[in-house]
């Protein structure tokens, strides 16, 4: 099995804005296969005047894989008394949950009506329509019998994740290539992905990062980089390990919950991105009845 990431991009009018989602699927082709029931799920949380364009997924760490899917469905909410769609920069901030291996990551949904949130009379609280908050449900629910999950990098000790020294950066190759000895073995095969820390960045710059590597040979492998004058360099404080995540995090259907309403400022609204400026609490939500869909 191998782990997956999507960018889910969308469109209302002229701005654009994408969800992440990671998948686990043996081939690239089952992960890019994407049901007309699962996506109505997605689509039922959407304004029908905003539109589900295309789906990118890509492989996260070894041989590089990608393959686009063009969907182009428009959301499939809609009500007599439309009001529209909310305002593009707001979305609806979840907390994606993971009880098989703990962890959590939070999920902006953004393309939502302006019905699905709304204020009680009387007392000013905002609360989720509770038919949204039902159909909410059955999306986490879909992502977790999908098998989706929340990316979590392996820590030291985990899944034969091992830090180790470097000792030496060789660049006599000249070819743009280096090869990295470490004092035990990393761990990687070809193809892998290695975490590279702690290197002085004036004789090595740009070694800090992540490399896909090229060769292995015991406590040794070969990455894309040159050293300064093909040099080969003794280093004391450099340290490798593989770059590694868990297939475990699967979303959990009935933990995952919603959190707050916020937004974000575009730096780019025709390109979607959400510039420098950090989320902000629009307003908080409180618990609504459970709809019966």
């Amino acid at each position: 099995m191998a782990i997956w990431k999507e960018i889910w991009t969308f469109q209302s009018g002229t701005a654009t804005w994408s969800e992440v989602y990671y998948s686990v699927a043996s081939t690239i082709k089952d992960a890019a296969t994407f049901d007309t029931p699962f996506l109505n799920k997605r689509l039922a949380l959407l304004d029908k005047f905003n539109i589900l364009r295309k789906i990118r997924v890509s492989a996260v760490a070894g041989i590089k894989q990608s393959f686009v899917a063009g969907i182009n469905r428009n959301g499939l909410f809609s009500s007599a008394i439309d009001v529209g769609p909310a305002n593009v920069t707001e979305a609806v901030v979840c907390n994606l949950v993971s009880t098989v291996s703990p962890a959590s990551r939070r999920l902006w949904l953004r393309g939502t009506n302006e019905e699905f949130v709304k204020r009680l009379p009387g007392t000013g609280q905002d609360f989720l329509w509770p038919n949204f908050a039902a159909w909410m449900k059955v999306w986490f629910q879909a992502l977790d019998a999908a098998n989706y999950i929340i990316l979590k990098r392996l820590k030291d000790g985990e899944g034969g994740v091992v830090t180790q020294k470097v000792n030496q950066v060789n660049g006599a190759a000249a070819d743009g290539t280096t090869v990295i000895t470490c004092q035990g073995n990393v761990g990687v095969n070809t193809n892998d992905m290695v975490t590279l820390a702690k290197f002085n960045t004036k004789d090595l710059p740009g070694l800090n990062g992540n490399f896909k590597v090229l060769e292995v040979a015991g406590n040794t492998f070969k990455v894309q980089y040159s050293t300064p004058g093909n040099e080969t360099f003794k280093t004391s404080t450099g340290t490798a390990k593989k770059l590694a995540f868990s297939e475990l995090c699967r979303i959990s259907g009935t933990v995952s919950n919603f959190n707050f309403l916020g937004g974000r400022k575009t730096k780019n609204v025709s390109t979607g991105s959400r510039g420098a400026r950090p989320a902000r609490r629009v307003r908080t939500l409180v618990s609504t009845p459970t709809a019966t869909l």
